[in-house]
């Protein structure tokens, strides 16, 4: 029968003794950890002497007061406690983002594993087996995008471990992160903007189609849009907040993520006369006629002048976020009669 042998520390800690164990080697610090009794392994070693160079190592970090007790944390009982220290200082939708992640991803996998003996080895074969079986509801594998927020998610987290001293490395750094293949902008070419426009008009897709075909901006700071963030006489716009929808909190608004996302952008007259035309209609609205018309009231809105949610603005056949990216400037520059 194979046998190994292991090291484990008196208690004065000035002198080690070898046992003969099988099949596996073992390191013990009772010395280290100042517990009576039967030494506590810390993990497994290939030969004597590797264990005894990291006991050496232990007793160097004890000596000089950088030894980490491991602690007996899972990593899902880690990630709840590192989840919540965050979330005030990340934005809503990211911490539900975050939490999705480890709730439906995680866990499941690695959540009972201690976090201080989380190694390298165990985080790479996660993420294989992620990329490969890791839906679920599929049984087939999570996107490569998705393996790497996860990967972000967990490097994020065990750093923080490191910084509160729960254990000396942060073994995701040793990981290669997983690489998305780079996905391709498909801009909606000039005479499908046309029929996009055409065929949005008279609904209530149609502002925030035009809004974003002629000025690039995101879809929440579309629906974020006030009256007093339009200058009607100046054709100008300033963008000062942003739409956002979690299922915590629902639709809110919020200050934009960046600072340079605070802008003025100048508007064409095919986007200025839709504004004026939905200034005269908002006045109809219910609510602005019991109420009045609010400067502060969203431009971009329900039927009933209320704020749209923003996962409910899509277009058929076309993402929203590639109306971003469409180089539509020759149409509006030209400012065309659209006509169906």
């Amino acid at each position: 029968m194979d046998t190994w042998s292991g090291l484990q520390q008196v208690d004065e800690g000035t002198r080690s003794q070898v046992r003969t164990q099988s099949r596996r080697q073992a390191l013990g610090h009772r010395a280290l950890s100042g517990e009576a009794g039967r030494p506590r392994w810390i993990r497994g070693f290939e030969t004597q002497k590797t264990a005894q160079s990291e006991l050496t190592k232990l007793l160097k970090s004890k000596g000089d007061g950088t030894y980490i007790e491991p602690s007996k944390q899972t990593l899902s009982e880690y990630l709840s406690r590192w989840l919540n220290t965050i979330e005030a200082n990340v934005a809503p939708k990211t911490f539900e983002r975050y939490k999705k992640l480890v709730d439906l991803n995680i866990n499941p996998k690695l959540g009972t594993v201690r976090m201080a003996q989380l190694q390298p080895v165990q985080l790479a074969e996660f993420y294989t087996w992620a990329g490969t079986e890791g839906n679920r509801r599929t049984k087939s594998g999570l996107s490569t995008r998705t393996v790497l927020h996860i990967h972000r998610l967990l490097r994020r987290a065990l750093q923080q471990a490191v910084l509160w001293q729960l254990r000396p490395t942060n073994p995701a750094d040793a990981v290669q992160a997983p690489r998305p293949p780079d996905i391709e902008m498909k801009p909606v070419e000039e005479e499908r903007a046309g029929w996009l426009i055409v065929s949005a008009e008279g609904t209530d897709m149609f502002l925030p189609i035009l809004t974003a075909l002629c000025t690039g901006m995101r879809r929440g700071e579309i629906l974020g849009i006030r009256w007093s963030d339009l200058g009607l006489e100046q054709s100008r716009l300033t963008v000062n907040q942003s739409v956002s929808q979690t299922r915590k909190q629902g639709v809110f608004f919020k200050s934009p993520k960046k600072k340079k996302s605070r802008r003025t952008i100048t508007l064409p007259g095919i986007l200025m006369d839709a504004l004026r035309e939905q200034r005269i209609q908002a006045a109809k609205t219910p609510r602005a006629v019991r109420t009045g018309l609010s400067r502060f009231g969203p431009s971009v809105a329900m039927p009933d002048g209320s704020v749209w949610a923003p996962d409910r603005r899509k277009a058929v056949g076309i993402r929203f976020h590639d109306l971003r990216r469409t180089h539509a400037s020759e149409l509006l520059r030209r400012e065309l009669r659209l006509k169906p």
